[in-house]
């Protein structure tokens, strides 16, 4: 009973992953999918390039609010209208937006983010200890269950441009932007 050929193509790939790897796709997923609007369809469609992870594996969305250009997620698509309607449909959680925390040890270290695109976001330490704290909109599981079938080619353009402000905004900490091998 699906209309618009976007959310058909969206359950379409979920069946598919469903019969090729059964159990890929939990209930509450199939739920959420099934209870999706097209416009919070879109909406996950578009910051699935936008998504970072941590070297520890999570999955996550940059608040960038705290920033000096607080505007770089919507120069890339990422209105806040949009992080409404993720977290309504259940992909992203706001309300407790995590604060996570960069720590580089007083020795030489490097920690950051990596993106679908091959790009890397690098902090660097040059001995100091050096730390900062960001705000982060975690994916759900439904979120990460989802978003290998709807995942748009990451935005290098992004990884970029938030190095660019990051760099900017912290004075302790080196920033780059490296192509990984």
């Amino acid at each position: 009973n699906i209309r618009a050929e976007d959310m058909r193509q969206l359950w379409a790939r979920v069946l598919a992953g469903e019969i090729e790897h059964p159990g890929s796709f939990s209930l509450r997923t199939v739920e959420v999918l099934r209870n999706m609007s097209q416009a919070e369809a879109l909406a996950f469609k578009n910051a699935s390039s936008l998504v970072l992870e941590e070297t520890d594996g999570s999955q996550f969305l940059f608040c960038d609010s705290d920033l000096s250009d607080y505007t770089i997620n919507q120069r890339h698509g990422l209105g806040m209208e949009d992080i409404l309607l993720l977290e309504e449909a259940g992909l992203i959680s706001r309300t407790n937006d995590k604060h996570r925390y960069i720590t580089l040890p007083a020795q030489p270290t490097a920690d950051g983010f990596f993106h679908g695109g091959g790009l890397a976001l690098i902090f660097e330490s040059d001995g100091e200890n050096a730390s900062f704290q960001y705000k982060s909109y975690p994916l759900s599981q439904i979120a990460r269950q989802l978003l290998p079938i709807v995942q748009e080619e990451a935005d290098d353009g992004y990884l970029t441009n938030l190095g660019k402000v990051l760099r900017d905004d912290l004075s302790q900490i080196e920033v780059g932007v490296y192509r990984v091998l």
